[in-house]
């Protein structure tokens, strides 16, 4: 009798390990990163201090590991952004590989820092969706969360465990038929920006 495979387990991230303290699992996550900032486990967090400059607008952490829809159930993480004078953001994206196109839950300041999910509208950079604003305070977190559907492909949207949106893209097959990289980060284009992530978990499906 041949044994079904087993299962690989979710991915968690609690940013706890003594070890990385300083920097990061280098086994799960690449770097990209403008050339002052920095991304480093503190205080049981992920913090990153992103400086922008004219080879980059976002500092990040991305995920070694790809995914397709019919393996990823969701991905989501806790978010805090610290007090910025000028416009940026911390976030959680869903990156797809071979098009241009990313769905991001984020905390972004505008006067003042507020939250929501957007998606892309393919095959462009301007947005096709975005949720309602949910005003946030500097320094708060926040859990955002994304479900993955793959039959009907659908991205459905969470903030402290509440639905706060649903996106069905347009040409569904597209999105069924590429890989996905995570990542999480920071971006501004003028200013500095300070940001934490924490407890980072990629469900897989059943």
């Amino acid at each position: 009798m041949v044994q079904a495979p087993t299962p690989l387990p979710d991915v968690v991230v609690d940013f706890e390990a003594m070890i990385f303290v300083g920097g990061f699992d280098p086994r799960l996550w690449s770097e990209e990163a403008a050339a002052q900032s920095t991304l480093e486990q503190r205080d049981g967090a992920l913090v990153i201090s992103h400086v922008p400059d004219l080879e980059r607008a976002t500092t990040r952490l991305v995920l070694r590991e790809t995914f397709d829809l019919q393996g990823l159930e969701a991905y989501e993480a806790r978010l805090a952004l610290d007090e910025t004078n000028g416009s940026g953001n911390i976030h959680l994206t869903l990156n797809a590989d071979s098009m241009s196109w990313w769905t991001q839950c984020l905390i972004q300041n505008d006067a003042q820092p507020r939250v929501s999910c957007v998606a892309t509208k393919w095959p462009t950079a301007s947005f096709d969706y975005q949720t309602e604003f949910t005003l946030a305070d500097f320094g708060a977190w926040h859990t955002v969360r994304i479900e993955v559907s793959a039959d009907p492909v659908a991205f459905r949207y969470f903030l402290d465990g509440q639905p706060i949106g649903e996106y069905q893209p347009p040409r569904p097959e597209r999105f069924s038929e590429t890989t996905y990289t995570l990542d999480v980060g920071a971006w501004s284009s003028t200013t500095s920006v300070v940001g934490r992530v924490d407890d980072v978990v990629v469900s897989r499906r059943p």
